[in-house]
């Protein structure tokens, strides 16, 4: 848990220097917050796709090799490449080593992957927005 939330502050930090450092003009304070809105979002995808390779039985390994095949298309540069091999490595691990409830319905996958989702743009955006 330790090292999502350290990701998480990482990755606001990293928006929050580019508003920091920038010029105190609005545009520039609402691209950052579509920045960090974009990578919430991709956060959370990857969460709700990695939940659901989890409750599926795939193997860590092969999830990860598939994540990352799907979101680095989209990273163009270096720094953003970064960030998705390190989102995509954080959160598998996170959810790969958390306990699953052997009594769980396959009918419910879909939503408890949702829900993570749903809380990791949560964390995610109140992180980003917490300075």
């Amino acid at each position: 848990m330790k090292t999502r939330t350290a990701a998480i502050v990482l990755a606001a930090a990293i928006v929050l220097a580019a508003v920091l450092t920038a010029p105190a003009f609005a545009a520039e304070t609402t691209q950052a917050s579509e920045a960090a809105t974009t990578f919430c979002k991709l956060s959370a995808t990857i969460a709700h796709d990695a939940v659901l390779a989890r409750l599926n039985g795939e193997k860590r390994e092969q999830a990860e090799k598939r994540l990352l095949k799907r979101f680095m298309p989209a990273a163009k540069h270096v720094k953003a490449r970064e960030m998705v091999q390190e989102t995509v490595t954080r959160l598998t691990g996170s959810i790969y080593q958390s306990k699953l409830n052997p009594n769980l319905e396959k009918s419910d996958y879909k939503y408890i992957a949702e829900e993570v989702g749903k809380g990791e743009f949560q964390l995610c955006m109140e992180a980003a927005m917490s300075n």
